[in-house]
């Protein structure tokens, strides 16, 4: 995936998305699972691999939602990803206890990062 296809993507993904305002509050846990399947399914259509593609879908809403992911498994690149999309929107600290931009609304620019996280890509693919 070149830079063109990964800026596409996440514009893309932002689509997906009915809110996109950083909330500290927990959200809709069934939406959360609905706006994860789209992204996965956006994912795919794009042709990302389908771990790839969980690990994008759930990063991303559970970031938005603040529930965990379904895939035990896929845990520790949910994380990774997180982290990399709360840097993205503005936010600090550890991933395991980040400091969320509250209040701002999600760029476009966040959800490519995460996106390269989640995919291996070098720095200057993002």
């Amino acid at each position: 995936m070149n830079a063109c296809d990964l800026s596409r993507l996440a514009w893309t993904q932002q689509a997906q998305l009915p809110d996109l305002c950083i909330r500290d509050t927990v959200g809709d846990p069934l939406l959360q699972n609905a706006v994860a399947d789209r992204c996965m399914a956006t994912c795919r259509q794009a042709g990302v691999a389908d771990e790839d593609a969980r690990v994008i879908g759930e990063a991303l809403a559970g970031y938005l939602y603040g529930w965990c992911g379904r895939d035990a498994d896929l845990d520790a690149r949910v994380s990774h990803a997180q982290a990399a999309l709360n840097l993205g929107a503005g936010g600090s600290g550890e991933p395991v206890m980040p400091q969320r931009p509250t209040g701002t609304v999600l760029p476009v620019g966040a959800i490519a990062r995460m996106v390269a996280a989640a995919l291996g890509m070098d720095h200057e693919a993002r």
